[in-house]
């Protein structure tokens, strides 16, 4: 696996997690709405707020639905190649990015010690640069 499919996997757990915000947000939307008394004259046009609500929420539930098999179909895949790389220190690291969805900065805070958001960053870019076998270049 290279790290340019760790970063597309990463991105759409991040896109998931965005279209289940707005799925969220639409679901909370259905609640009733009170009408504007503005005392201004209404428009003639004739709109079906929640027929085009519910459209909206189908759309983001399949969305979701087809994202969340995506990333579940990738995950297993990150977590066996994660899996079978031999540096445990790096294994966390890869962990905690590619599976948990943390940034670098969570990352380096969650291993704590002088653990920076550049140093782990660079750890799994040496990484990948030696091979994905993780050994050093001769």
């Amino acid at each position: 696996m290279t790290r340019q499919e760790l970063e597309k996997h990463l991105e759409r757990r991040r896109t998931l997690m965005e279209c289940e915000d707005i799925l969220q947000n639409l679901r909370r939307s259905i609640g009733p709405g009170t009408q504007a008394l503005t005392g201004m004259p209404h428009t003639t046009g004739v709109k079906d707020k929640v027929g085009d609500l519910a459209t909206e929420i189908a759309y983001m539930e399949g969305r979701v639905a087809g994202l969340q098999a995506e990333v579940d179909e990738q995950a297993q895949a990150v977590r066996q190649f994660i899996a079978g790389v031999q540096d445990d220190h790096l294994k966390i690291i890869l962990s905690l990015r590619y599976i948990r969805g943390l940034t670098w900065i969570e990352v380096a805070l969650v291993l704590g010690g002088r653990n920076t958001g550049s140093g782990v960053k660079s750890a799994v870019r040496r990484f990948f640069e030696a091979g994905e076998s993780g050994e050093s270049k001769s």
